[in-house]
């Protein structure tokens, strides 16, 4: 009889920095059942297997929010630091898995602001000029091709940087590890 060792699935919980969490708190409503709410109580959880489950709701959310026809600013807000948190997520954490999933299916009226939050979190990444984050850069075009509409839309929209970013990080590591 052969007994199989159950691998455990490790989910590193995501964080934001403080002024993404500052508005939350700023945007989230009494009631506890708007965007802002939803991810304020979402990044306040230690256990990361427990926030995929906040993440699962937040499109159902969004549904809701989409019957009243505006595309409010605590919406837009809740949507750039998704995109915030989507870029923060280590490419082996499940989160950013779950995160793309949820965002493909976000309502179409959201598609265009979603847009523009990732492709204007993405730019700021690709400005960065610290060698050792252009992994975690190149992590992130990557992850933003695989099967993620909103990832891939981003790319094209700021192919011409994404290429250049590529092009000035493989000289850089090669003049870094040239003798």
């Amino acid at each position: 009889m052969v007994v199989k060792k159950r691998k455990e699935i490790q989910v590193t919980a995501l964080t934001i920095c403080h002024q993404d969490l500052e508005t939350l708190r700023t945007l989230a409503d009494v009631e506890r059942e708007n965007l802002a709410s939803l991810l304020l109580h979402c990044v306040q959880l230690s256990d990361g297997v427990s926030q995929i489950r906040y993440v699962k709701q937040i499109v159902p959310l969004l549904e809701k929010a989409d019957k009243n026809g505006m595309c409010d600013p605590t919406i837009r807000s809740c949507l750039d630091i998704l995109a915030g948190i989507y870029l923060s997520l280590s490419l082996k954490n499940p989160l950013k898995k779950v995160l793309a999933s949820s965002l493909n299916c976000l309502p179409e009226f959201f598609l265009t602001e979603a847009i523009q939050s990732f492709t204007s979190r993405l730019q700021g990444e690709l400005n960065t000029t610290d060698l050792y984050s252009y992994r975690k850069v190149i992590d992130n075009i990557s992850s933003c091709m695989e099967n993620f509409k909103l990832g891939i839309t981003s790319i094209n929209n700021l192919l011409e940087n994404v290429l250049h970013f590529l092009q000035k990080s493989l000289i850089e590591i090669t003049e870094e590890n040239s003798p």
